[in-house]
């Protein structure tokens, strides 16, 4: 589970327009405007994915958009604030390739987990909220 991304080409201004673009790109429709940026996200150096770093925005969408998925995603879930708060989404998930197990939440079979998650706890935080505590 991912939101949309990717890397910033040459067109882009800046990494806000990079996130409207691949937005546009990847789900079909384009936010009305930018509110704001959550600080700047890395991942743990792996070969496949060497110094990662992901600039999280925030956009205004207005009505739920119909979503138009391109070949690059192959589902695409809105998933509502409030139950990304609800102690019953809770759960961990097991990455056996780590040999770990990560704070996560579920909604309609899937698992929210990872990156992502640390996003949306970012947001939260911002907002004056917490993602619950760890099952």
């Amino acid at each position: 589970m991912a939101f949309p991304g990717g890397r910033r080409q040459a067109e882009d201004s800046d990494l806000a327009a990079t996130a409207l673009r691949e937005t546009q790109e990847e789900v079909g429709f384009r936010p009305r405007s930018i509110l704001g940026r959550l600080d700047d996200f890395t991942s743990d150096r792996t070969p496949r994915t060497p110094d990662l770093r992901v600039a999280a925005v925030v956009c205004d969408i207005g009505e739920r958009p119909p979503l138009e998925l391109n070949h690059e995603v192959q589902a695409a879930v809105w998933i509502p604030l409030h139950w990304i708060l609800d102690p019953r989404s809770r759960t961990r998930f097991e990455s056996p390739a780590a040999r770990a197990t990560f704070p996560a939440f579920h909604y309609e079979g899937y698992v929210v987990w990872g990156m992502t998650y640390r996003i949306l706890r970012s947001f939260f935080r911002v907002l004056g909220s917490e993602l619950h505590a760890d099952p």
